[in-house]
């Protein structure tokens, strides 16, 4: 069911010491409107157009490049 790509990154992730988990997840989670994103999806799956209602100072560009990063 995995590609083989994504089975030697598990494989680095269950390697690495516990100090590069939390920075390869700071690197993911940072930038501006990430935890606000998150924020909002904690509360359970929600359509695009939700997500700009609840934040309205985001820009659509913005908001897709923060998901796909995510």
């Amino acid at each position: 069911m995995y590609s083989e790509a994504a089975g030697r990154a598990r494989e680095q992730i269950v390697d690495m010491p516990e100090y590069c988990t939390v920075e390869t997840a700071m690197d993911v989670v940072g930038g501006k409107w990430k935890l606000a994103i998150l924020n909002h999806l904690f509360t359970g799956t929600q359509r695009f157009g939700a997500l700009t209602r609840a934040m309205p100072r985001i820009t659509p560009r913005m908001l897709t490049r923060q998901l796909r990063e995510l």
